[in-house]
C-alpha cells in the first residue's frame, strides 16, 4: 500500500467543493445561514472588546494596588467586560443553534439528492465496478458526512474571520509575529492533514473488501437471512471473514497513524516556542517602556488568541480534508447524468388500447459480458395478445422484459412501440401503460395497503381490496391483526413476517392495482401452489381481457392459456405457437413440457 503523499492541504477541487457546500447552506436555508454569520461577527467583535476591557481592568488593578488610581475607575470597565462577555457568549450559543439547524437542513438535502440520483441512474451503472465503489463510499456517510462537512466549512469561514480580525489587531504592534506563527504551525497542519486522510486512503484502496463487508453487514441485520446463517452453522466462518476485512481496515489506519507520532511531538514543541517567545518579546517591550502595562495585558491575550485562531483555522482545514474528499465524490456523483434519458420532444404513448410491441433485428449484450444475449431477435406482440416466454435459464426471457422497460438500450436493431422507437418515447408515458411483477420483487416495510398501492397511481382503498381479491391475498389479509393496516415487518408492533406465497400474492396485487393496458409477469407464481396458481391465472386472463399480457414462467401449466408461447434458445425464438400446437410439433417445448410433467406423475 502506498502511504499518503504529502500534498497541499487545499487544492482547486477542494476549494470548489468548499464553496459548493457553503452555497448549499444558503440555498437550503438562506436566513439561517445569514443568521449564523451575523452572530459569528457579533461574537468576534465582542470577544475582541472583552480582551481589551479585561486588559484595562488588569492594568487598573495594578495601579490601584500601587495607589496610583482611585478604585472607582475600575467598576465601569468591569461592568462593560461583563456585558461584552454576555453578548459574546450569547452570540456563540446562537451561532451554534443556527449551525445545528443548518446541519439538519443539509442532512435532509443530502439524503434526498442521494436517493433521487439513485432513481435516475442507468441500470447498467449499478453493475459497473467503479460506480459500485463510488456508491459504497457515498453510502457510508450521506446522512452525516456531507452535512457535517458543510457545517465545518461554515466554521472555517467563521475561523477565518476571527483570524483576520486578530491578525489586524496584533499586526499594529508586531506584524512579524504573524508569518512566524504561520510558519511554525506548518508541522501541525501537515500532521492534522495526514491524520484526516488516513481513513479515506484505506477506504479507496480496499473498495472490494469494503463492498464485501457492507454486503455481509446487511445480511447479518435481517432476521430471515439469519435463518440460513444459523441453519448452516455459518456464523464462525462469516465472523472470521468480517473480522479479517474489518481488522485489516483498521490495522492499516493504525500503522499509518503510528508513523505520524513524531509530527505530533514537533507540533507541541513549536507551540510552546511560539507562545513563550511572543510573551518574552512583549515583556521586553514593557521593560523598555515601548508598551504600557495595559497594552501588555491586551497583546499577551491577543498572542494566545492569534495562536488559537491560526492553529484552530489550520487544524479545521486539515481535519476537513476527509469530509471535503467525501463531499467532492458526492458532488461528482450528483452531477452524473444518465445516458438513457428522454430525447427532446419525445412522443407520448397516449393510446387507450394496448400498443403493439416489436423487436426488429435486436442485439443486446450486458455490460462487461463477452457474448450477446440476443443477436438478430425479431418479435412482434400484437395489441391484446397473451404471450408466454419459456426456455432454459439464461436464454434471455427476463432480458426481454428489461429491454421493454428501457432499463437497457439495444446495441443494434430497434424496439418499437406502435411503430415508434422506444428511445424516442417519453418513458413515463410508456410506464403508465404497464404493470409489472418482477421475479425479485420488493418487500417494503410498510402496511399491506401501502405495499399494494405503492405505485404512482393514486391510493384507493376499494381498488386495493379488489386487487388483493384477484391475487388471492385477501383471505390471508383478513386474518392479520390489523388487516390492510398491518405492517409487513415483524419488528413493528402487530407486524407480521409474511410467507413467500403471501408476499408473492401481495406483489401480484400490486401489479393488478395499476390496471394497465399491459401486464408483465416474471415468474409470478413460483412460491404459490398449483391450485392457487390456476385460480390466479384465470383472474389474470379474465381481468386483462382485451389487454396485453407478457408472462415469463418455468411452470408450463401457467402458460397453457396463452395465445402464443415463444420458446427461446441461443438468443433466438426457435418455436412460436399455442400450447397445443407446440406439443403436436414435438420440438423443444414438447420435450421440456414432458420432462416437467414426469415430475408430477
Amino acid at each position: 500500500m502506498k502511504k499518503p503523499s504529502i500534498s497541499r492541504a487545499i487544492n482547486r477541487e477542494q476549494i470548489t467543493t468548499f464553496w459548493w457546500l457553503i452555497s448549499i447552506a444558503f440555498r437550503e436555508s438562506r436566513w439561517r445561514t445569514i443568521g449564523y454569520f451575523f452572530f459569528a461577527s457579533v461574537q468576534i467583535a465582542t470577544n475582541l472588546f472583552t480582551y481589551y476591557s479585561t486588559a484595562r481592568v488588569s492594568a487598573y488593578l495594578v495601579e490601584i494596588v500601587a495607589d496610583k488610581r482611585p478604585s472607582s475607575d475600575i467598576w465601569p470597565w468591569i461592568f462593560l467586560t461583563g456585558i461584552s462577555s454576555l453578548i459574546a457568549y450569547s452570540s456563540y450559543r446562537l451561532l451554534q443553534i443556527y449551525q445545528h439547524l443548518l446541519y439538519y437542513k443539509i442532512a435532509r438535502y443530502s439524503t434526498r439528492m442521494f436517493y433521487e440520483q439513485l432513481c435516475s441512474m442507468d441500470m447498467s451503472d449499478f453493475y459497473d465496478k467503479d460506480t459500485r465503489d463510488e456508491l459504497n463510499r457515498i453510502n457510508e456517510g450521506y446522512t452525516w458526512q456531507l452535512p457535517n462537512t458543510a457545517t465545518q466549512c461554515l466554521g472555517i469561514v467563521y475561523g477565518g474571520l476571527n483570524t483576520v480580525v486578530t491578525v489586524i489587531t496584533i499586526g499594529i504592534v508586531a506584524w512579524w509575529l504573524i508569518p512566524v506563527f504561520a510558519i511554525l504551525l506548518i508541522p501541525s497542519l501537515v500532521y492534522e492533514s495526514k491524520l484526516s486522510k488516513i481513513n479515506w486512503f484505506v477506504t479507496r484502496e480496499d473498495s472490494d473488501d469494503r463492498h464485501i463487508f457492507w454486503g455481509l453487514s446487511s445480511i447479518f441485520t435481517v432476521a430471515r437471512k439469519q435463518f440460513e446463517i444459523r441453519a448452516l452453522t455459518a456464523q464462525a466462518k462469516l465472523l472470521r471473514l468480517v473480522e479479517k476485512i474489518n481488522g485489516g481496515f483498521y490495522d492499516k489506519q493504525a500503522k499509518i497513524f503510528a508513523s505520524l507520532h513524531w509530527l505530533a511531538g514537533v507540533s507541541v514543541v513549536l507551540q510552546i516556542i511560539r507562545e513563550v517567545g511572543a510573551q518574552i518579546w512583549l515583556a521586553i517591550q514593557v521593560i523598555n517602556k515601548a508598551l504600557t502595562l495595559q497594552q501588555y495585558f491586551f497583546y499577551v491575550a491577543m498572542v494566545f488568541r492569534l495562536d488559537g485562531a491560526l492553529s484552530g483555522l489550520f487544524n479545521s482545514i486539515a481535519r476537513n480534508q476527509e469530509g471535503l474528499k467525501y463531499s467532492s465524490d458526492y458532488r461528482k456523483f450528483q452531477k452524473r447524468k444518465p445516458l438513457l434519458v428522454d430525447v427532446v420532444n419525445a412522443s407520448k404513448v397516449t393510446t387507450s388500447s394496448p400498443p403493439f410491441i416489436e423487436f426488429v433485428d435486436a442485439q443486446f449484450t450486458y455490460p462487461g459480458a463477452s457474448k450477446p444475449v440476443f443477436s438478430g431477435l425479431n418479435l412482434r406482440i400484437e395489441s391484446g395478445q397473451k404471450v408466454a416466454l419459456v426456455g432454459e435459464n439464461g436464454v434471455g426471457k427476463s432480458t426481454v422484459i428489461k429491454l421493454l422497460m428501457r432499463f437497457y438500450a439495444l446495441e443494434r436493431g430497434r424496439l418499437l412501440i406502435n411503430g415508434v422507437d422506444i428511445l424516442d418515447i417519453k418513458i413515463e408515458s410508456w410506464y403508465q401503460q404497464i404493470a409489472t411483477l418482477f421475479q425479485d420483487f420488493n418487500q417494503y416495510p410498510l402496511t399491506v395497503a401501502d405495499n399494494i398501492s405503492i405505485s404512482g397511481v393514486e391510493h384507493d382503498d376499494k381498488r386495493v381490496k379488489s386487487s388483493a381479491k384477484l391475487s388471492g391475498a385477501d383471505r390471508y389479509i383478513d386474518t392479520l391483526p390489523k388487516k390492510y393496516e398491518t405492517y409487513l415487518d415483524p419488528s413493528f408492533k402487530d407486524g407480521v413476517e409474511p410467507s413467500g406465497g403471501l408476499w408473492q400474492r401481495i406483489a401480484l396485487a400490486r401489479a393488478f392495482y395499476r390496471d394497465a393496458n399491459i401486464i408483465i409477469l416474471d415468474e409470478p407464481t413460483s412460491a404459490i401452489d398449483a391450485k392457487a396458481e390456476y385460480e390466479i391465472f384465470n383472474n389474470i386472463f379474465a381481468r386483462h381481457d382485451g389487454k396485453t399480457a407478457l408472462i415469463v414462467s418455468h411452470r408450463f401449466s401457467t402458460v397453457r392459456k396463452a395465445d402464443r408461447v415463444l420458446v427461446l434458445e441461443g438468443g433466438k425464438i426457435v418455436e412460436d405457437g399455442t400450447h397445443e400446437s407446440l406439443l403436436k410439433k414435438k420440438g423443444l417445448y414438447a420435450e421440456m413440457f414432458n420432462k416437467q410433467a414426469e415430475g408430477y406423475r
